[in-house]
């Protein structure tokens, strides 16, 4: 399965303290296989899942391609902030 990680993605993580961003890629790293704490959202954003990584949250789309699957990494922040950021982006 292939992951494409959107710039956003990238950003957060980079601008993450060691520990963390070592966290963080290793499980980006792990969802080529769908491993890790992957849930599925509800309400408006139940097109989406989220992985949780600690304190920090990747939300993610699975689409299906000619290929196989792809795992698009959308968007990750903080979890008190992450749900309604990615609410509010959706809907511009």
């Amino acid at each position: 399965m292939i992951v494409e990680v959107s710039d956003q993605v990238i950003a957060y993580v980079k601008g993450l303290p060691p520990a963390p961003r070592r966290s963080l890629r290793l499980a980006i790293h792990k969802l080529e296989n769908l491993q890790g704490d992957i849930r599925n959202l509800e309400g408006r954003l139940s097109n989406y899942q989220r992985l949780r990584v600690g304190a920090h949250r990747i939300i993610f789309q699975p689409i299906p391609s000619q290929n196989g699957p792809v795992i698009r990494c959308l968007f990750a922040q903080h979890r008190s902030v992450v749900y309604t950021m990615v609410e509010e982006i959706l809907q511009q």
